[in-house]
């Protein structure tokens, strides 16, 4: 009922309905009244580039699900756009910049009565998810995950991306559903071996398990992984102008995605905080 209520007014899922939600009522609110309204809306939120140290996240956050599906060796394609932009940022930018945001418009009277700041990367610092899916794939060529008997899960190649709904479903109608098909129609077979029967039966349960798991993936993330647009900081990247201007000690609260290498980011900083602290 919620997806499609969201879907109706135009929203991909109700995480971003119900956030737009509540930018409406309070703007409607700030209206009525003599308030000053600061909106931040960081982009997708990864783990922290410098505090409160390198690489911490809590649990598994938007795309990171597909790398550590990938990692487990669950999954070998996914429905994206290899060319498009993955607007991604470390969340302590994300709190800096909030801080700053706060500092500036509770002493500067001349400060807007509203205003956006997008905190992102895509305009200024842009990675493409065809990057990305490399970078994951060198990242288990030398760091594997391990399996439950703690042997290394083997990832023997590079996630294949489908830029479209029709070839994502195109793909999986050639190399899934004749598979699935055949273990169907086995298990209607009177086989002599019973143990042979279950094991086809369990070999299907799993298999059509895992395509339910990664049809729900794909229309969960495909709104994120086919997107398009860019956003402007342009606000963003003037209010980190202003606080170097007046402060000092700007630095430490930095949230320039300029800064930012990304393949040194992902391989040595992102992707071993997911395997320490999501992946427990």
């Amino acid at each position: 009922m919620g997806i499609e209520r969201a879907k109706l007014h135009g929203w991909p899922n109700t995480y971003a309905f119900t956030k737009a939600m509540g930018e409406m009522m309070i703007l409607e609110e700030m209206k009525a009244k003599d308030y000053k309204l600061v909106i931040v809306r960081p982009t997708i939120i990864t783990s922290t580039y410098r505090e409160p140290f390198p690489g911490w996240i809590e649990g598994l956050r938007t795309l990171d699900a597909l790398f550590a599906a990938y990692g487990k060796g669950k999954l070998t394609f996914f429905i994206a756009d290899p060319q498009s932009v993955l607007d991604v940022i470390p969340g302590d930018m994300v709190v800096n910049a909030m801080v700053a945001a706060i500092a500036r418009h509770s002493k500067d009277e001349t400060s807007p009565d509203f205003v956006v700041y997008h905190v992102g990367s895509s305009k200024r610092n842009p990675i493409y998810l065809q990057d990305l899916a490399s970078l994951g794939y060198q990242y288990f060529l030398k760091k594997p995950l391990l399996d439950n008997r703690g042997k290394p899960i083997k990832v023997g190649a590079e996630l294949q991306l489908l830029s479209s709904i029709t070839s994502f479903h195109k793909y999986i109608e050639i190399h899934y559903l004749p598979y699935l098909k055949v273990m169907v129609n086995s298990t209607y077979i009177k086989a002599v071996e019973c143990d042979i029967l279950r094991q086809i039966q369990k070999s299907y349960t799993n298999s059509r398990r895992a395509l339910d798991y990664l049809m729900r993936l794909a229309e969960l993330y495909n709104p994120y992984t086919l997107f398009q647009g860019i956003f402007d900081d342009a606000n963003t990247e003037g209010l980190q102008i202003t606080t170097r201007e007046y402060n000092s000690g700007a630095d430490m609260f930095g949230f320039d995605p300029k800064c930012i290498q990304w393949e040194e980011y992902f391989l040595i900083t992102h992707f071993p905080g997911i395997a320490k602290y999501a992946l427990k």
